[in-house]
């Protein structure tokens, strides 16, 4: 289970909701992690539209990192850790997805919302 937001996080989420407040959304998506869905209602909640999750905007898959602190992931694949911590774009978490496929899925992800919502504020 994800943990709740931290302070900051309920801080950030409630900037955006001012932000977006008035803009005339018509819909609000997340990815399906219960800290995702928990931050977009802050959005959500004063456009009275509902969350709704979206499985393509998941964060970066860690592989067998997930779950796992940085130094337990460290100490279970210290070669692939320091690579990956050096230069993130170039390297990945062994089973995991590099930072270029995640872009580009969650890139392909809002070309869709965006096709199904055209000319409105998502």
């Amino acid at each position: 289970m994800d943990p709740p937001l931290d302070d900051r996080g309920f801080v950030q989420a409630a900037e955006a909701s001012r932000a977006l407040a008035g803009k005339g959304l018509a819909a609000v998506y997340a990815g399906p992690l219960l800290r995702t869905m928990q931050t977009a209602q802050f959005v959500a909640h004063p456009a009275r539209v509902r969350v709704t999750p979206w499985p393509d905007l998941i964060d970066l898959d860690h592989g067998r990192w997930t779950g796992l602190t940085t130094e337990e992931a460290a100490a279970l694949d210290p070669d692939p850790y320091e690579r990956f911590r050096r230069s993130p774009r170039q390297a990945q978490a062994p089973e995991g997805e590099s930072m270029p496929d995640a872009e580009a899925r969650v890139l392909r992800a809002l070309r869709v919302l965006g096709d199904q919502h055209d000319g409105s504020a998502l």
